[in-house]
C-alpha cells in the first residue's frame, strides 16, 4: 500500500469548541477519503486532543476498518469482489 499524507490543521478552539481539520492529499486513496474523514472525525470529542490518536488510527486499523466496512464502492480486491 501506498504511503497515506493526511495534513492536519488545528483551528482556534481546539480542542475545546471545535475538532481538527484533516485533508487526505493521496490519490491513490481518494476513493477512500470520506470513510476515512468520518473515522477521524468520530476519533474527536469536546476536549480530547486526538491528532496521536489519528496517527495510531491510520496506522493501525484503517485499512482493516475500511474493508471490515464492505463498502468498497468501485474498488476491487479481487475478480470476486
Amino acid at each position: 500500500m501506498p504511503a497515506i499524507e493526511v495534513l492536519v490543521a488545528i483551528p482556534k478552539g481546539y480542542p475545546s469548541n471545535v475538532g481538527p481539520v484533516f485533508l487526505v492529499n493521496t490519490p491513490f486513496y481518494e476513493p477512500f477519503k470520506d470513510f476515512l474523514y468520518e473515522k477521524l472525525a468520530e476519533k474527536w470529542y469536546e476536549n480530547n486532543m486526538v491528532v496521536y490518536e489519528v496517527i495510531v488510527y491510520i496506522q493501525d486499523e484503517f485499512l482493516n476498518a475500511f474493508l471490515d466496512s464492505g463498502n468498497l464502492g468501485p474498488i476491487r480486491i479481487n475478480e470476486k469482489g
